[in-house]
């Protein structure tokens, strides 16, 4: 009788997998993100099988408009518990590596990072699969920031390049590609890092310490009137935070991870809705569910935004007004040597002055400084 009630139980799980695998296959046609966060938020507990737990990951690199919260979290399902050797191994090095990490072994986290990533790269010579795209991306990061941490501030620039704008982390890594250029005095990638990060594709308001290091380039470019005018930009931000105007919306369209869920919240009415599957009292559960999420962590972000736009705005004000505490550039990389490795320009003037693609904007106006006089003697 066990034995049979065993056998009974196996079909009975097949069945369930196959019948969840047909509903997400539908929802995934009808591009229906929602239903499929539902159906996932649902099941996430069950004892999935290996090639289901794989098959969805898939869907998931697909269809990361789902929600990034849910494509990281499939990524640490009890599934992969089952998983092969290989799988387990790599697991095992991050978890040594991210220790390291906290240690500040810099240097040795990078080379178990990097393993990682030759892992990956060996595996998929064809290209890395979507399925396996945010994690390959997330070691880069990783990989950047130990780098940093190591003090090889331009190798760390450099893999901070390979990022593309569709990580969900996109504008942290700006964020962090920004101080790195500024370090290595590559003020031209460090004010593309800027740029990028107030594009359309982001929130207009940026992190309070870029408009600081924003600021402080420009003063050393004798720019003054486009640092006066990010000032502006920052006291802005702090009026509309002050205010109440600034919605946590508006907030979470800063990083792709918050926007993605925010995204979720808006009904689409050109979009298909199969509310045979997932059913309309589930969808506005779930849309209340993710709502009430935003609010609360843009509630618990505020008050640290406030003060730290505060201590820029002080910090700034004193920037722009004085041209005595910072030194200044005459010269940045020529644009014909930024063509000649092989990045993409065009001639810049007083109102379009970037290397334009989200991610890889590049400044190449000029230093308005005028040239020392031991420099013309030089000359």
């Amino acid at each position: 009788m066990k034995l049979k009630a065993l056998i009974l139980l196996f079909f009975v799980s097949l069945s369930a997998h196959a019948n969840l695998e047909s509903q997400l296959a539908q929802l995934e046609t009808a591009k229906d993100d929602l239903a499929i966060r539902i159906l996932l938020r649902e099941n996430f507990n069950t004892n999935l099988s290996e090639k289901t737990w794989r098959n969805v990951r898939a869907m998931l690199g697909r269809r990361p408009s789902v929600g990034f919260d849910l494509v990281l979290a499939w990524d640490r399902h009890k599934a992969l518990k089952k998983m092969d050797k290989r799988t387990i191994t790599v697991i095992n090095t991050l978890e040594k590596a991210d220790k390291l990490m906290m240690d500040k072994k810099f240097q040795e986290a990078f080379t178990s990072y990097q393993s990682v990533a030759k892992f990956f790269r060996i595996q998929s010579q064809a290209g890395i699969k979507k399925s396996n795209i945010q994690f390959y991306y997330s070691v880069l990061h990783s990989m950047a920031r130990a780098l940093f941490g190591a003090g090889r501030i331009n190798d760390s620039l450099e893999v901070y390049g390979w990022i593309p704008a569709s990580y969900y982390q996109a504008q942290q890594v700006l964020f962090e590609k920004m101080w790195a250029g500024f370090k290595a005095k590559r003020y031209d990638i460090a004010l593309g890092a800027v740029a990028s990060q107030r594009s359309a594709f982001f929130s207009e308001f940026l992190e309070p310490e870029a408009y600081l290091v924003q600021i402080y380039i420009l003063k050393r470019l004798c720019r003054s009137e486009q640092a006066q005018q990010a000032l502006e930009s920052i006291k802005k931000f702090y009026k509309a935070l002050q205010s109440g105007s600034l919605t946590y919306q508006e907030w979470a369209r800063r990083d792709l991870y918050w926007s993605s869920l925010q995204l979720l919240t808006e009904r689409n009415s050109k979009k298909t809705e199969r509310l045979d599957i997932v059913s309309e009292e589930k969808r506005l559960a779930e849309i209340k569910k993710i709502e009430d999420r935003l609010r609360q962590q843009f509630a618990v972000n505020k008050p640290n935004l406030v003060e730290s736009l505060r201590l820029v705005i002080g910090y700034s004000t004193l920037a722009v007004k004085n041209d005595n505490t910072l030194g200044k550039v005459n010269k940045l990389e020529d644009p014909i040597t930024l063509r000649s490795k092989g990045i993409e320009w065009w001639p810049a003037d007083d109102s379009e002055e970037w290397l334009d693609e989200i991610g890889s904007h590049v400044f190449v106006g000029e230093s308005l400084c005028a040239v020392a006089p031991e420099d013309k003697k030089s000359k």
